[in-house]
Protein backbone atom coordinates (compact mmCIF):
# COMPACT_ATOMS: atom_id res chain seq x y z
CA UNK A 1 0.00 0.00 0.00
CA UNK A 2 1.21 3.27 -0.58
CA UNK A 3 1.45 5.36 2.09
CA UNK A 4 1.82 9.52 2.64
CA UNK A 5 5.05 10.65 0.81
CA UNK A 6 8.37 12.35 2.53
CA UNK A 7 10.86 14.98 2.14
CA UNK A 8 13.17 15.19 5.07
CA UNK A 9 15.28 17.86 3.68
CA UNK A 10 13.12 20.86 4.03
CA UNK A 11 12.33 22.37 7.29
CA UNK A 12 9.01 24.65 8.54
CA UNK A 13 8.64 26.09 11.80
CA UNK A 14 6.12 24.20 14.17
CA UNK A 15 2.28 25.69 13.45
CA UNK A 16 0.77 27.18 16.32
CA UNK A 17 -2.37 25.59 15.35
CA UNK A 18 -3.01 22.36 13.83
CA UNK A 19 -5.87 21.57 12.08
CA UNK A 20 -8.66 19.04 12.45
CA UNK A 21 -9.17 17.46 9.22
CA UNK A 22 -9.39 14.42 6.98
CA UNK A 23 -8.23 16.41 3.64
CA UNK A 24 -5.81 14.13 1.76
CA UNK A 25 -4.14 16.42 -0.85
CA UNK A 26 -1.63 14.60 -4.06
CA UNK A 27 0.85 17.04 -4.89
CA UNK A 28 2.39 16.72 -8.05
CA UNK A 29 6.30 18.69 -8.73
CA UNK A 30 9.37 17.89 -10.56
CA UNK A 31 10.84 19.82 -8.25
CA UNK A 32 12.20 18.26 -4.87
CA UNK A 33 12.20 21.50 -3.38
CA UNK A 34 8.63 22.04 -3.77
CA UNK A 35 7.58 18.80 -3.00
CA UNK A 36 9.39 18.76 0.07
CA UNK A 37 7.98 22.17 1.07
CA UNK A 38 4.43 21.17 0.63
CA UNK A 39 4.74 17.83 2.38
CA UNK A 40 6.32 19.19 5.86
CA UNK A 41 4.35 22.19 5.69
CA UNK A 42 0.35 20.55 4.93
CA UNK A 43 1.42 17.84 7.01
CA UNK A 44 2.26 20.26 10.00
CA UNK A 45 -0.74 21.51 9.62
CA UNK A 46 -2.90 18.03 10.17
CA UNK A 47 -3.33 17.35 5.68
CA UNK A 48 -2.74 14.35 5.02
CA UNK A 49 -0.12 14.50 1.76
CA UNK A 50 0.77 12.02 -1.20
CA UNK A 51 3.35 13.20 -3.30
CA UNK A 52 4.43 12.15 -6.85
CA UNK A 53 7.18 13.83 -9.29
CA UNK A 54 5.47 12.81 -12.46
CA UNK A 55 2.06 12.93 -13.92
CA UNK A 56 2.21 9.34 -14.73
CA UNK A 57 3.23 8.72 -10.71
CA UNK A 58 0.42 11.08 -9.62
CA UNK A 59 -2.01 8.47 -11.67
CA UNK A 60 -1.03 5.67 -10.05
CA UNK A 61 -1.29 7.10 -6.76
CA UNK A 62 -4.57 8.49 -6.91
CA UNK A 63 -5.75 4.63 -8.56
CA UNK A 64 -4.29 3.34 -5.16
CA UNK A 65 -5.46 5.95 -2.47
CA UNK A 66 -8.57 7.53 -4.38
CA UNK A 67 -10.77 7.07 -1.69
CA UNK A 68 -8.41 9.41 0.71
CA UNK A 69 -7.71 12.31 -1.75
CA UNK A 70 -9.96 15.15 -1.95
CA UNK A 71 -6.97 17.93 -4.10
CA UNK A 72 -4.45 17.68 -6.51
CA UNK A 73 -1.78 20.68 -6.61
CA UNK A 74 -0.52 19.90 -9.81
CA UNK A 75 2.51 21.86 -11.18
CA UNK A 76 1.72 22.84 -14.74
CA UNK A 77 5.16 21.95 -16.30
CA UNK A 78 6.27 18.33 -15.30
CA UNK A 79 8.84 16.28 -16.99
CA UNK A 80 6.92 13.49 -19.10
CA UNK A 81 3.34 14.36 -19.25
CA UNK A 82 2.41 17.75 -18.31
CA UNK A 83 0.04 18.86 -15.77
CA UNK A 84 -2.62 19.62 -17.76
CA UNK A 85 -2.84 15.91 -19.22
CA UNK A 86 -2.16 14.57 -15.98
CA UNK A 87 -5.55 16.17 -14.38
CA UNK A 88 -7.63 15.26 -17.10
CA UNK A 89 -6.46 11.37 -16.60
CA UNK A 90 -7.02 12.38 -12.93
CA UNK A 91 -10.80 13.42 -13.46
CA UNK A 92 -11.51 10.16 -16.32
CA UNK A 93 -11.43 8.81 -12.83
CA UNK A 94 -12.91 11.33 -10.60
CA UNK A 95 -14.60 14.24 -12.31
CA UNK A 96 -14.94 15.77 -9.20
CA UNK A 97 -11.39 15.87 -8.17
CA UNK A 98 -10.67 19.40 -6.63
CA UNK A 99 -7.03 20.39 -8.12
CA UNK A 100 -5.28 23.62 -8.33
CA UNK A 101 -2.23 24.41 -10.47
CA UNK A 102 0.80 25.32 -9.60
CA UNK A 103 3.58 27.54 -11.81
CA UNK A 104 5.90 30.10 -11.49
CA UNK A 105 5.40 31.49 -15.04
CA UNK A 106 2.73 30.93 -17.47
CA UNK A 107 2.41 31.52 -21.19
CA UNK A 108 -1.26 32.91 -22.33
CA UNK A 109 -1.73 30.14 -24.55
CA UNK A 110 -0.96 27.74 -21.49
CA UNK A 111 -3.29 29.94 -19.11
CA UNK A 112 -6.26 29.48 -21.46
CA UNK A 113 -5.73 25.80 -21.97
CA UNK A 114 -5.79 25.62 -17.56
CA UNK A 115 -8.65 28.41 -17.83
CA UNK A 116 -10.63 26.18 -20.45
CA UNK A 117 -10.27 23.28 -17.62
CA UNK A 118 -12.14 25.33 -15.05
CA UNK A 119 -9.45 24.81 -12.13
CA UNK A 120 -7.47 27.09 -9.47
CA UNK A 121 -3.74 28.25 -10.61
CA UNK A 122 -1.50 29.26 -7.58
CA UNK A 123 1.05 31.07 -9.25
CA UNK A 124 4.66 30.74 -7.66
CA UNK A 125 6.60 31.38 -4.97
CA UNK A 126 3.63 31.25 -2.38
CA UNK A 127 2.95 31.44 0.82
CA UNK A 128 2.16 28.47 3.27
CA UNK A 129 -1.17 30.99 3.98
CA UNK A 130 -2.15 30.88 -0.05
CA UNK A 131 -1.71 27.34 0.06
CA UNK A 132 -3.85 26.41 2.66
CA UNK A 133 -6.88 28.76 1.63
CA UNK A 134 -6.83 27.37 -2.06
CA UNK A 135 -7.15 23.98 -0.47
CA UNK A 136 -9.82 24.72 1.54
CA UNK A 137 -11.61 26.04 -1.05
CA UNK A 138 -11.14 22.93 -3.37
CA UNK A 139 -11.71 20.61 -0.92
CA UNK A 140 -15.09 22.70 -0.52
CA UNK A 141 -15.84 22.25 -4.03
CA UNK A 142 -14.92 18.56 -4.80
CA UNK A 143 -17.52 18.10 -1.97
CA UNK A 144 -20.05 20.18 -3.64
CA UNK A 145 -19.85 23.23 -1.05
CA UNK A 146 -20.06 26.78 -1.85
CA UNK A 147 -17.37 29.11 -1.61
CA UNK A 148 -18.06 32.28 0.19
CA UNK A 149 -17.40 34.06 -2.67
CA UNK A 150 -20.49 32.39 -4.45
CA UNK A 151 -18.38 30.74 -7.14
CA UNK A 152 -19.35 27.12 -7.52
CA UNK A 153 -17.39 23.71 -8.82
CA UNK A 154 -15.64 24.52 -12.35
CA UNK A 155 -15.83 28.36 -12.12
CA UNK A 156 -12.44 29.50 -12.80
CA UNK A 157 -11.44 31.76 -9.66
CA UNK A 158 -7.78 33.23 -8.41
CA UNK A 159 -7.02 31.87 -4.65
CA UNK A 160 -8.84 35.01 -2.59
CA UNK A 161 -6.46 34.81 0.09
CA UNK A 162 -3.47 35.63 -2.13
CA UNK A 163 -1.46 38.89 -0.28
CA UNK A 164 0.29 39.87 -3.68
CA UNK A 165 -1.53 42.27 -5.76
CA UNK A 166 -1.95 41.08 -9.24
CA UNK A 167 0.67 43.33 -10.74
CA UNK A 168 3.51 40.99 -8.47
CA UNK A 169 1.91 37.69 -10.24
CA UNK A 170 4.90 36.13 -12.85
CA UNK A 171 3.16 36.40 -15.53
CA UNK A 172 0.27 39.64 -16.29
CA UNK A 173 -0.30 38.37 -20.39
CA UNK A 174 -3.89 36.71 -19.36
CA UNK A 175 -5.61 39.51 -17.92
CA UNK A 176 -5.91 41.16 -21.25
CA UNK A 177 -7.72 37.49 -22.36
CA UNK A 178 -10.01 37.22 -19.83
Amino acid sequence: MIQPGFASHSTVPAPTLKLQTTIGVLVVDDEESVRGFLYEALTSLGYNVWLATTGEQAVDVYQTVRERLNVALLDVFLGGMDGPTTLALLREIDPHLGCCFMSGYVESNTFEQLRAMAVRFLPKPFSLAEVASVIKVCADESAGVQSSSGSKRWNFKFPTASSRPVSEWPTRTFLATG
